[in-house]
């Protein structure tokens, strides 16, 4: 009944209040479909324990996938120089194939195999590091190199008072004798296989039997997975926060994690002390006896001792303060129906672009048939924490509010914490007969085809919504534009440069002396006095032909940069596209031109 009041009130907010785009409007009438199916489902009398469809195959046939997955990628990268249908077909075949094997363990590590073959091979095309916080901290990784002190770097972040993930780098770095850059990559990769260890690990503690549905679920997240191509301090900060929450761990080891936790990222470290309050408090209140709970209260202790003693003599408190401000504007933007953007021009996205949240929207789904079904309290009020910071996420993203993350900050943690949940849902869903078999590997099949589809993972792929998803590999920098930006930068002089913030992060990666500005759309580079770059499709900052001229501005336009959703208006676009057959105006100049890069000026 909820759901078709929401739904109902969905069609109000859509139809007569402009509240929601189409778009997000198809995602909620998908999700409502979906759960009430399930709840169809569920209704019925448990038909006693069910089985998931399965395939018995040799271990060694397994282990080829990874092996068919790269000379399919490879050989579509070789032939066309971009992915195409065969990787789709071979994605959507392996990840079904490894939902329905017997060998559980093992198929965790081979789909780990098959993302890591899918983002090596991307690496041949396009300059590491895929993310733009990530150059920052790479930048500040090489600073911590060349100058030996943490004192002595140009670029500071009071979110990151300890900046433990750029220390990192510079370890690993000074270690493997390499560039901070593939630094970067290693990080990604260790994150990725530390992820699903986890998953895996922790949901068995849920359902031995169906935990690699887990793993399989959280790599069709692309939300998750997307991090191992451009690490941050949030996904750094998940692999400390799922032990501490869900591991009985000796007490010398939960004082490490916990300061590394909130070193790590201060924003998820409180989340983590709020998720373990609220499980002490269940515990206490309730009497719930649980292994998960069993030590949630000195847990508490830790990493509330950790998080004051942190934030004492540092300046997170302060990043934090401003933090939890962000998200109850956020909050109440929500409720009262209000819009926010840095920057009015907004483009439309076709309704594929919601593919990427389909598999959320399953992951909740069966985290809410959980929430029906369950008999344990504690299982039901820990999804309806899970649920609720979710939904902060998603009300972030409706409100267009992007001053603070708050998909990263909050999401991050829920979508992993609701695909932990997910596996009991499935259980229950093959606990009401064969009806429910099918409808549990329906919703698998329709996560992993979203996922694929998406193409998150899959740039300058054309059957899919790449350029239009979020977070989304789209535009990214080529060896042969990184070396034409090398020879441009020589050539900057003082000014402001309006950049698509790819390029304007390698760009700021390769001054390494850098002074930084305002968080978000800008940086000033140092001590070439008076060079301003500004990040076209950043923090909501959409490049168009009237910023140009405000700005006084000078245009670095890469052309791989028009599949970038929300970098550049569509006027901008167009009008680099006529510079070919018409001339220029006579305010706007042709600096220079290649077949990779327009530099336009104002005279």
């Amino acid at each position: 009944m909820s759901a078709v009041l929401g739904y109902i009130i969905s069609i109000i907010l859509y139809n007569y209040m402009n509240y929601f785009t189409f778009s997000q409007f198809v995602f909620i009438t998908t999700t409502v479909a979906l759960i009430l199916l399930s709840i169809t489902i569920t209704l019925k009398p448990s038909s006693g324990r069910g089985k998931f469809p399965t395939l018995k195959l040799d271990q060694k046939i397994t282990w080829i996938f990874p092996l068919l997955a790269f000379f399919a990628i490879l050989c579509e990268i070789y032939y066309y120089g971009y992915l195409g249908i065969l990787s789709i077909a071979i994605m959507i075949f392996v990840f079904i194939v490894l939902s329905m094997t017997n060998q559980r363990t093992s198929a965790i590590f081979i789909a780990f195999s098959v993302l890591s073959v899918l983002i090596a091979v991307l690496y041949e095309m396009y300059e590491p590091i895929f993310g733009a916080d990530t150059w920052r901290f790479a930048t500040l990784a090489r600073q911590l190199i060349e100058r030996g002190k943490l004192n002595d770097v140009t670029i500071s972040e009071g979110s990151y008072p300890f900046p433990l993930l750029s220390i990192l780098f510079s370890i690993y770095a000074i270690i493997a004798q390499v560039d901070v850059v593939w630094s970067n990559v290693a990080a990604g990769f260790t994150y990725l296989l530390l992820l699903s260890i986890w998953i895996y690990v922790l949901g068995k503690r849920f359902d031995s039997e169906l935990a690699h549905l887990c793993v399989l679920l959280a790599f069709s997240a692309n939300f998750l997975v997307v991090w191992s191509t451009g690490i941050i301090p949030q996904a750094y900060a998940l692999l400390q926060a799922l032990p501490l929450i869900f591991l009985d761990l000796n007490p010398i080891i939960l004082i490490v994690t916990s300061i590394v936790l909130i070193m790590g990222h201060g924003g998820l470290g409180l989340w983590v002390i709020g998720v373990l309050v609220f499980l002490t408090i269940v515990k206490k209140v309730f009497r719930v006896r649980d292994e998960v709970i069993k030590l949630s209260f000195t847990k508490v202790i830790i990493a509330l001792l950790s998080f004051l003693i942190i934030t004492t003599y540092t300046t997170l408190l302060a990043a934090l303060r401003g933090g939890i401000l962000y998200a109850l504007n956020v909050l109440q933007a929500f409720i009262y129906g209000e819009k926010l953007y840095v920057f009015p021009i907004m483009q439309q996205a076709p309704v594929t672009s919601i593919l990427w949240a389909i598999p959320i929207a399953i992951i909740s789904i069966l985290a809410f048939i959980v929430l029906m079904e369950s008999n344990s309290t504690l299982m039901k009020l820990f999804t309806i924490l899970s649920l609720t910071g979710l939904t902060l996420a998603f009300a972030s993203m409706i409100t267009g509010e992007v001053l603070l993350d708050i998909p990263r900050y909050i999401g991050i943690p829920s979508v992993a914490a609701l695909t932990l949940i997910s596996v009991k849902g499935l259980r229950i869903l093959l606990n009401h007969g064969r009806f429910g078999a099918l409808y549990a590997f329906f919703l698998i099949l329709l996560a992993f085809t979203s996922s694929i589809f998406a193409g998150t993972l899959m740039p300058e792929n054309s059957y899919t919504s790449n350029s239009y998803t979020p977070w989304a590999l789209s535009g990214l920098l080529k060896y042969s534009e990184a070396n034409e930006l090398d020879s441009l930068a020589n050539l900057l002089y003082s000014g402001n440069y309006i950049v698509d913030w790819r390029a304007a992060a390698y760009l700021m990666y390769n001054y390494v002396w850098i002074e930084q500005g305002f968080k978000g759309f800008y940086y000033n580079y140092y001590p070439k006095d008076g060079i301003t770059l500004m990040y076209a499709g950043s923090y909501g900052f959409v490049a168009d032909l009237g910023l140009l001229k405000t700005y006084n501005a000078t245009l670095i336009f890469r052309y791989s940069a028009i599949e970038m959703f929300g970098a550049y208006s569509q006027d901008l676009i167009s009008y680099i596209k006529s510079l070919g057959i018409c001339d220029s105006n006579e305010d706007l100049a042709i600096v220079y031109n290649s077949k990779n890069i327009y530099v336009l000026g104002y005279q």
